[in-house]
């Protein structure tokens, strides 16, 4: 399984709390993905290349300008472009990093889902198989969303966890 954490749309703008928010993403990722990679755009790029060159398993991806009226489905085009065969991922937004490990470790058993608590979805912590062919010809698709990526697209359910959970 390939991690994909996403970084560049997330509220956050000072990039040391970019930088944190993946750190720790990447640590809840580890254990449970083979390779990772991080989504960046060109403003965060080579701070956060810097910070994971150590990391044999870990990949800085910079968005692809193709798509970059897109949001969170640019962040990951630019990774399912590293590996274009069908490839399972663990999506994870690093807004999201002190989401609790049980919580990964659930989706990331559980094929095609996306976490949801009682009063949000969270289609940026989502499990599912794609190609860079696949989603490519979604990205063609007019006026698309993420929760149409992961809903409608991909057929992702929601795993339901409390609250408490995601942050």
């Amino acid at each position: 399984m390939i991690g994909l954490i996403l970084t560049t749309n997330t509220p956050v703008k000072n990039v040391d709390q970019i930088v944190e928010n993946t750190i720790v993403a990447v640590h809840n990722l580890v254990m449970l993905c083979d390779q990772i990679l991080i989504s960046s755009n060109t403003a965060n790029y080579q701070r956060l290349a810097d910070e994971f060159s150590v990391f044999p398993t870990v990949t800085v991806v910079t968005n692809k300008t193709a798509f970059d009226q897109r949001d969170v489905l640019n962040d990951i085009f630019a990774g399912v472009c590293q590996y274009p065969t069908k490839n399972e991922y663990l999506l994870l937004d690093s807004y999201y990093s002190k989401i609790e490990n049980r919580v990964l470790v659930n989706l990331a058993s559980s094929q095609n889902r996306f976490v949801a608590t009682p009063s949000s979805d969270f289609y940026t912590i989502a499990h599912f198989w794609t190609s860079k062919q696949e989603f490519q010809d979604y990205l063609q698709l007019d006026d698309n969303q993420p929760n149409d990526f992961i809903c409608d697209y991909q057929k992702c359910l929601p795993l339901a966890v409390p609250s408490s959970q995601i942050f």
